[in-house]
């Protein structure tokens, strides 16, 4: 089968008047192949396998119905084989396991709700460690629990000087 491309050349070129044998020379196909593309007008296209029977076919409807009925619960697939083995399945674990997913419904995906705060309200920290004596400020003993007499990221913050505004340029 040659492309949709090459099946229009072999047609322009017979329009021009070259003969089957030339046509075939120059894109390098058969002269077969030639006859058929200029017989038909539309090219081949491969179409889609019909869908084959498989062992599950006839158990299909037990496994769909046994499902259904336990809803919302999820009965695994390794319970449904055990289940058809005793009514004559004979076939694969895989089959079935890829059947029973199909048959799962879809979980809707929440959507993310993001929480906004104004500059300067909230501030977020990832696992910030702070040795004793970050929490002090200048001057202070070595017993001293920190620049405010409190500890943790409250007292850091106090501790920290203030943005001041200059105008002079960066």
């Amino acid at each position: 089968m040659v492309g949709v491309e090459a099946a229009l050349e072999i047609r322009v070129l017979h329009r021009h008047g070259k003969s089957i044998r030339e046509i075939a020379r120059e894109t390098g196909v058969a002269r077969n192949t030639v006859r058929r593309y200029l017989h038909d007008e539309a090219p081949a296209r491969y179409k889609p396998r019909p869908p084959r029977s498989t062992k599950l076919d006839p158990f299909k409807a037990y496994v769909a119905e046994r499902l259904g009925s336990a809803a919302p619960e999820w009965i695994p697939a390794s319970v449904l084989l055990m289940e058809l083995r005793e009514r004559g399945y004979c076939g694969g674990y895989t089959m079935l396991k890829l059947f029973v997913a199909s048959l799962r419904p879809q979980q809707a995906v929440e959507p993310v709700i993001r929480f906004e705060t104004g500059p300067g309200e909230q501030m977020q920290v990832d696992w910030a460690a702070l040795a004793p004596c970050m929490m002090r400020g200048p001057g202070c003993a070595a017993g001293e629990s920190g620049p405010s007499g409190g500890g943790g990221m409250s007292a850091l913050i106090s501790w920290c000087p203030k943005p001041t505004t200059s105008s002079a340029p960066i």
